[in-house]
């Protein structure tokens, strides 16, 4: 088997199996890898034989690439894409924690303005009684002297 056939065969067994931008980076990733491997001195029959058969590799990139749960059109991740993604999310167990921790601290923020308002309102229950009492009895004592 030739190169051109090994990288053809890689992708008729990938199309319709995951999506286009994951052949192309297979079939990318393996005609690299054959260059390279030709470069350092190797025949390209020696590379072919130590990938072993195309079905194979065929197959582990599919179950790779299902098993990784992307969906149809989502693209495959690189290394930089990564590394330029692993920034603060609210899906990381710490991002998860942060909520938490606000949700806690909005529970309590709101409780403790309840339980104000109600006190305040407790310890002026006295005051606007005794208002309302001497507002009805100057209505009173004001409406006899009329």
């Amino acid at each position: 088997m030739t190169r051109t056939e090994f990288l053809e065969e890689l992708r008729e067994g990938l199309s319709g199996e995951v999506n286009s931008r994951v052949v192309q980076e297979s079939v990318a990733y393996y005609s690299r890898y054959i260059s390279e491997a030709v470069a350092e001195g190797k025949t390209e029959e020696q590379v072919l034989d130590e990938l072993g058969p195309v079905r194979l590799i065929v197959k582990s990139i599919i179950d790779a690439d299902r098993g990784a749960g992307r969906k149809e059109e989502e693209p495959l991740e690189t290394e930089y894409s990564v590394k330029q993604n692993s920034g603060f999310s609210f899906r990381s167990w710490y991002g998860r924690l942060i909520l938490i921790l606000l949700a806690v601290l909005i529970v309590v923020v709101v409780i403790a303005l309840v339980i104000g308002v109600v006190m305040a309102a407790w310890y002026l229950l006295p005051v606007v009684v005794v208002l309302g009492i001497v507002i009805i009895l100057a209505k009173i004592f004001l409406g006899r002297r009329q």
